[in-house]
């Protein structure tokens, strides 16, 4: 399982749709998980998901950052 890991809710929703309408993919295949801000995703998110890889639980794990419009 590829797990793609996002900052925002916005982001997720984005990615789910190129993932189950553009790339018409399984969930099963794709994981999309939402960080909750940048912070948690570089202390916890991608930390914990590269344990996971290093397990062989997932097979790739990509984190996606943005720059947000201010």
């Amino acid at each position: 399982m590829i797990v793609l890991i996002v900052e925002g809710e916005g982001d997720k929703i984005f990615f789910e749709y190129v993932r189950d309408v553009v790339f018409q993919q399984s969930p099963v295949q794709i994981e999309i998980a939402c960080a909750q801000g940048i912070n948690r995703m570089l202390k916890e998110e991608l930390p914990n998901a590269i344990s996971f890889l290093q397990q062989g639980l997932y097979t790739k794990v990509i984190a996606v950052f943005d720059e947000d419009n201010k």
